[in-house]
């Protein structure tokens, strides 16, 4: 709808095909796999990785705006049932910090 401010709206109805959204959440759980490196396998659990997705879907996605060149969007993805922090990983106190630019630049 426009790009300053950054709107959007729906342009179909739903089919429940795939479709972008399911890939956009598919890839953020790739991402959170290279964030958490080798602990990945430990921390993700299937109740944790539901709650992150989750938390993606209701926030992150809604809020994420590609067109906002002042500041870098930060998000703190909730972890609650991990107890350990992994402060390389960018996870303390249960909860772990992303930014915008490690989305778009998650490879290096």
């Amino acid at each position: 709808m426009s790009r300053f401010p950054f709107d959007i709206q729906e342009c179909t109805e739903g089919t429940g095909a795939a479709c972008g959204s399911s890939y956009l959440v598919d890839g953020f759980e790739d991402l959170l796999r290279k964030k958490l490196q080798r602990h990945a396998q430990k921390i993700l659990t299937a109740k944790e990785l539901m709650s992150a997705r989750r938390y993606f879907e209701s926030t992150i996605k809604c809020q994420f705006n590609p067109f906002d060149a002042y500041g870098d969007q930060e998000w703190e993805i909730p972890f609650p049932a991990t107890r350990k922090d992994y402060p390389e990983c960018g996870l303390k106190d249960g909860y772990l910090k992303m930014k915008r630019s490690q989305v778009y630049f998650s490879d290096s």
